[in-house]
């Protein structure tokens, strides 16, 4: 009964939600500066082309927590089921939000190195699914 009121199999899948989500919203950070000709002028100028990344990346994490955020329901459903450790739940959305921050860290240098975002999309999901399914393997 203590296994149906955790959150365990909630968060099994959070990194296959991430997986197709970030890489799908980072697939054109530098993909399509590229591809329209704007690079130049983000490269020119230093100051604003780091506030311009800055504010791209955060968007895409703000992007991502409020994914994670819909997700409240849930912890408010366990509680209400049972008596689980709320800490550990914490820790696991913490988790959860610095995967999805790796994964478009991934996306990012993916997209830097193509010029279309599909192909960025698909190697960052390529690169992204290596390590979790090693992941997967060490658990079973």
């Amino acid at each position: 009964m203590a296994k149906l009121r955790s959150c365990a199999r909630f968060f099994d899948w959070h990194p296959w939600f991430y997986l197709f989500l970030v890489p799908a919203v980072g697939m054109r950070l530098w993909a399509e500066e590229r591809r329209v000709g704007t690079i130049e002028l983000l490269l020119d100028d230093a100051d604003h082309g780091l506030a311009s990344d800055r504010r791209e990346v955060s968007c895409i994490m703000a992007v991502s927590r409020l994914a994670l955020g819909l997700t409240f329901p849930v912890i408010i459903t366990v509680n209400y089921l049972g008596s689980p450790d709320n800490g550990v739940i914490l820790c696991g959305y913490l988790g959860s939000w610095l995967m999805a921050g790796a994964y478009l860290a991934v996306s990012c240098i993916t997209s830097a190195m193509t010029r279309t975002q599909v192909v960025s999309f698909i190697v960052s999901v390529v690169l992204c699914l290596f390590p979790h399914s090693r992941g997967i393997s060490a658990r079973n």
